[in-house]
C-alpha cells in the first residue's frame, strides 16, 4: 500500500509496495532545513529493470531516478534545459541485501562530468 509520514525523530518503517501505482511519500521542506537532513534506505527489488526509487524534483520539472544495473547502484538525475547527471556506486552490491554496515554506505561517483557543482542545489 502506499505510506505517508512526518516525524522529528528517527523512526524505521518497513513498506512493501504491490504494484507501480504504490508510493512512500516524505516530507519536503518549503525551506531547505540548514543543519541538512538525512534520509537511508534499504532496498530488495523485483522490478526487472532495477528501479528502485524514482520522484520528481519540486518547482524544477526534474526527475531522480535510483535503480540497479549491472550489478551496481546507480543514480540519475534529469532536469529540462540541462545536463543529465548519472552517478554509480564504486563497488558491486551483491544478490544479498546490502546494507549500512558501520555507517558506511556505497559510495556515488559521476559516470560523466556533471553539469551541477558539488556544492548547487538541485532545486
Amino acid at each position: 500500500g502506499n505510506v505517508s509520514f512526518y516525524c522529528g525523530e528517527p523512526v524505521s518503517v518497513a513498506a512493501t509496495f504491490p504494484g507501480p501505482q504504490s508510493f512512500l511519500q516524505l516530507p519536503w521542506p518549503s525551506v531547505p532545513p540548514s543543519a541538512g537532513f538525512t534520509v537511508g534506505f534499504q532496498f530488495r527489488t523485483w522490478n526487472r529493470a532495477g528501479l528502485l526509487l524514482s520522484f520528481g524534483l519540486p518547482g524544477s520539472g526534474g526527475v531522480v531516478w535510483l535503480y540497479l544495473s549491472e550489478a551496481r547502484l546507480r543514480l540519475q538525475v534529469y532536469k529540462p534545459g540541462r545536463a543529465e547527471l548519472e552517478l554509480s556506486a564504486e563497488a558491486a552490491v551483491s544478490q544479498c541485501p546490502w546494507t549500512n554496515r558501520k555507517g558506511v554506505l556505497p559510495t556515488l561517483t559521476p559516470l560523466s562530468p556533471s553539469p551541477y557543482p558539488a556544492n548547487s542545489s538541485l532545486e
